[in-house]
């Protein structure tokens, strides 16, 4: 009799441990697992900043870029009666200018944010934000090491998650690229009452024409010859016929009535790009368009769609906005 109840004792103390351990483990995985939740609000928190940098560094580039583009056009036109600037050295020029602002900008609104710390030159660590309880995370952010002239660089960080019993720090990057995602596909057109009709012009050049103007509505335009016509703004444009070696540039959205290319004929356009019926005429495969944004058709009610595909307009400096992906942009090291 005594031999069994020692048994049952042991037995009893047996499973007490295991059901014990088996506790432990289940406390332990689940505030793992609530850590890890916490530090990923962190990233989700650091995420949201660096998207907004990213538009406003969009659009801080493409300003510079264009102003830069065209004053180098206008000199290269003026001396050599040809623009010598290629399409590759705009898309190159704009990619860096576009890391540099992004640079700048995190670097400032990392400066400026009281709730960021600054570490070193290339660090910044937040204060504490508490989700719940003792719940809580911070985040550590690394300024953007080099710029170069690719089309896409890596923001770190680095994201701290603590509750009342864990804490785990999560590394990882947002890939900062550029796509081609038509992101405004839906949306309304552009609102054309904003082009006074006071300030518009019908016009033609010829010859060795260079014109710079901030016209913002084009109602019908020819350029032949070597001419180019810079407009310092976004513009819309009724009728265009481009062709020859003639050239326009536009430093901001454009909108197209009606389009005819040919010849060499140049058309840059730092901006999105909207055809309201299309493109009309395109003759030959020498003329070149650099588009530093995105095409779009305006459909019959003022909604923008794809533009059709047109084979021999070869935008080769489109590769549309900015931004991270959200599929394959971000990277996370648990």
């Amino acid at each position: 009799m005594l031999v069994i109840i020692a048994i049952s004792m042991i037995v009893g103390l047996a499973l007490s441990g295991a059901t014990l351990t088996a506790s432990k483990q289940f406390h332990k995985t689940d505030d793992r697992n609530k850590v890890t939740d916490v530090a990923e609000m962190g990233i989700a928190y650091y995420q949201t900043l660096v998207n907004q940098l990213v538009v406003k560094a969009e659009e801080a580039a493409t300003k510079k870029t264009a102003i830069d583009v065209k004053t180098q056009i206008d000199q290269e036109m003026l001396q050599h009666k040809s623009r010598l600037i290629t399409d590759a050295q705009i898309v190159l020029t704009y990619n860096r200018s576009f890391c540099e602002k992004f640079k700048q900008l995190q670097q400032e609104s990392l400066a400026a944010n009281t709730n960021f710390k600054k570490i070193n030159d290339q660090t910044y660590e937040s204060n504490f934000f508490t989700v719940e309880g003792e719940n809580k995370y911070k985040v550590t952010a690394n300024i953007v090491a080099t710029c170069t002239d690719a089309e896409s660089f890596p923001v770190t960080f680095e994201s701290t998650g603590k509750t009342a019993n864990e804490n785990m720090t999560l590394s990882g990057n947002f890939v900062v690229a550029k796509s081609n995602i038509l992101n405004r596909i839906g949306e309304q057109g552009p609102n054309l009452s904003v082009f006074s009709l006071i300030n518009q012009l019908d016009l033609q050049l010829t010859g060795n024409d260079v014109l710079s103007t901030n016209i913002i509505a084009l109602l019908n335009g020819t350029l032949l010859g070597n001419t180019f016509l810079s407009i310092t703004n976004e513009a819309y444009i009724k009728i265009l016929n481009l062709s020859g070696n003639a050239g326009l540039l536009v430093q901001g959205d454009t909108i197209f009535d009606s389009l005819s290319m040919g010849g060499n004929g140049t058309l840059i356009v730092f901006g999105d790009v909207f055809f309201k019926t299309g493109i009309d005429t395109l003759n030959g495969d020498a003329f070149d368009v650099c588009i530093i944004g995105n095409t779009y058709l305006v459909d019959s009610n003022n909604t923008l769609q794809p533009l059709p595909n047109y084979s021999n307009l070869r935008n080769v400096c489109g590769k549309g906005s900015w931004g991270i992906d959200p599929e394959n942009g971000i990277n996370v090291t648990y």
